[in-house]
C-alpha cells in the first residue's frame, strides 16, 4: 500500500521543524554548551523536505536560476578569499548550523511551504476553510512554542555567550511567522479572525523579543519594532480605515501597559539598555558599533580590491573587532570585487515583475526583506544568518492568483511571477 502525503501537509511539517530547530538553537544558548547530533535533526529534517518539495515542485520552475547564479558566484569568490587570507573551515563557514548556505536553503523551503499552504488557504470548497483555520492558529502556535522554552530562562536568567546566535534565530522565526500570517491571511477569514491573530502575533513577538533581549541581545529589539511596525501597516491596509484605526488604538493601549509594567523597568535594569533608565541614552552595543566605525579604512586599507577574511587582525585589532556593517563588512573581508558580486547578485534578487509590482498583498515580505537589510547595513557582519535566510526566500518565485475564466475556480488557479 503506498502513503501518499500531500505537499500542504509536508510544508506544515517543514515549518514546524524549522520552528522546533530554533527553539533547540536557543536552549543551546542558555545552556552555554555545543550542540551534539540530537540537537541538529531539525536541520536535517528542514533541509531534506526542503529537497523534496523542490523536486515536487519542479526547481526549474520555481527557483530563480540566474540570480540563484549570481550567488553561487559570490560563494565561490568568498570561498577562494577565506582560504587564501585565513585559517577558515569552509564546512562551518557554509554548510554548518552556522553556515551561510545552510540558512539560505531553509528560507528556500519556507517559500515554498508558505506558497504550498497558501494555495490551499486560497481554493475552494470545505477544505478551504479548514485550511483557514490552521493557518491562523499555526503562526502563533510556532512563536508560543519557541516563547514557551523560553520561560524557564526569563524566570531565572543567567549569562550567555552566543546572544547574538539565539537573536538571529529569534529573528529567523519573527519573520517567517509575519511573512506567513500575512501571505495565508491575503484573502480568508472576516476582520475580527484576522485582528485576533495580528494581536496575538504581536503579543507573542514582544515576548519572543524580550526574552532574547534579556540574555543581552539588542539587535532582536531593534529588529521586532521595525518588522511589528511594518506588521501593523500591512494590517492597517488590509483591515480598511475603521478596523485599522480600532486596531491602532488597541496596540497603543497594550504599548502603553507594558511600558508602565514591572517587567519593562526589570528589563531595563538586567539589559544593554540599563542607559536609558539612567537617563544618558548610552546602550553598550550601539556606542562599541559607533567606536569600530573609524578603523574601516585601516582594514580596508589590508586589501582594498580582492579583501582579506581577516582584515581588522591584519590591521592590528583583535579578532573579532570588524566593522558591524554589511557593505563596510563586504569591501574590509572580500574587497571591492565581493562587494561588488554580492551588489549585483541583491540588486537582480529585488528585481520584481510587473505582474508581481501591482500585488498588494506581497508587499509585505519584501518590507521585511528591507528590514533586516537595514539592519544589517546598520550593526551586523556579512555572515548575518538572517539576511541570508531571507534571501533564500526570496530566490523562490513569487506566486500570485492568476484569475480563471472559470467563475467557480478564481481562487483556485495559481501561477509564478516570473523575474528575468
Amino acid at each position: 500500500m503506498r502513503l501518499k502525503i500531500s505537499f500542504p501537509i509536508i510544508s506544515l511539517l517543514y515549518l514546524a521543524a524549522l520552528a522546533y530547530q530554533i527553539s533547540v538553537n536557543c536552549g543551546l544558548v542558555i545552556e552555554n554548551r555545543a550542540s551534539t547530533h540530537g540537537d541538529l535533526y531539525g536541520f536535517a529534517l528542514t533541509t531534506g523536505l526542503t529537497f523534496l518539495m523542490a523536486l515536487q515542485r519542479r526547481a526549474r520552475n520555481i527557483i530563480r536560476l540566474r540570480q540563484l547564479l549570481y550567488f553561487l558566484c559570490f560563494f565561490i569568490y568568498l570561498a577562494v578569499i577565506a582560504s587564501l587570507t585565513a585559517d577558515v573551515d569552509l564546512i562551518s563557514l557554509f554548510f554548518s548550523s552556522y553556515g551561510i548556505i545552510t540558512w539560505l536553503l531553509m528560507g528556500g523551503g519556507t517559500a515554498l511551504a508558505i506558497y504550498a499552504i497558501e494555495r490551499r488557504v486560497e481554493s475552494v470548497g470545505k477544505a478551504a476553510v479548514r485550511w483557514q483555520r490552521v493557518t491562523f492558529i499555526f503562526p502563533l502556535l510556532m512563536l508560543g512554542g519557541t516563547v514557551f522554552s523560553l520561560l524557564g530562562f526569563t524566570i531565572n536568567p543567567n549569562m550567555v555567550e552566543s546572544y547574538q546566535y539565539a537573536g538571529s534565530n529569534a529573528t529567523v522565526l519573527l519573520f517567517t511567522c509575519l511573512v506567513a500570517a500575512s501571505r495565508w491571511s491575503s484573502n480568508g477569514g472576516g476582520n475580527i479572525r484576522f485582528m485576533l491573530q495580528v494581536i496575538g502575533i504581536l503579543v507573542l513577538g514582544t515576548s519572543l523579543s524580550y526574552m532574547v533581549g534579556m540574555m543581552n541581545s539588542t539587535s532582536i529589539v531593534l529588529v521586532w519594532l521595525l518588522l511589528a511596525a511594518a506588521y501593523l501597516r500591512y494590517a492597517g491596509s488590509r483591515l480598511g480605515y475603521g478596523s485599522g484605526a480600532v486596531l491602532i488604538v488597541m496596540v497603543l493601549f497594550g504599548a502603553v501597559l507594558f511600558f508602565k509594567a514591572d517587567i519593562f523597568t526589570e528589563f531595563l535594569e538586567k539589559t544593554r539598555f540599563r542607559g536609558i533608565e539612567g537617563g544618558n541614552y548610552n546602550i553598550s552595543s550601539v556606542s562599541s558599533r559607533i567606536d569600530l566605525l573609524p578603523t574601516f579604512f585601516r582594514q580596508f586599507k589590508v586589501a582594498p580590491l580582492i579583501g582579506d577574511y581577516k582584515a581588522e587582525v591584519e590591521a592590528g585589532f583583535f579578532p573579532g573587532d570588524y566593522v558591524h556593517s554589511l557593505p563596510l563588512s563586504l569591501l574590509t573581508h572580500t574587497g571591492i570585487i565581493g562587494f561588488c558580486l554580492f551588489s549585483i547578485s541583491l540588486f537582480n534578487l529585488l528585481r520584481r515583475s510587473k505582474v508581481a509590482a501591482t500585488i498588494n498583498w506581497m508587499s509585505f515580505p519584501r518590507h521585511a526583506f528591507w528590514v533586516l537589510l537595514l539592519v544589517a547595513c546598520l550593526t551586523t557582519f556579512f555572515n548575518w544568518l538572517p539576511l541570508w535566510f531571507a534571501i533564500g526566500y526570496f530566490l523562490i518565485r513569487e506566486q500570485y492568483r492568476q484569475v480563471s475564466k472559470e467563475p467557480e475556480r478564481i481562487n483556485e488557479s495559481f501561477s509564478s511571477a516570473r523575474v528575468t
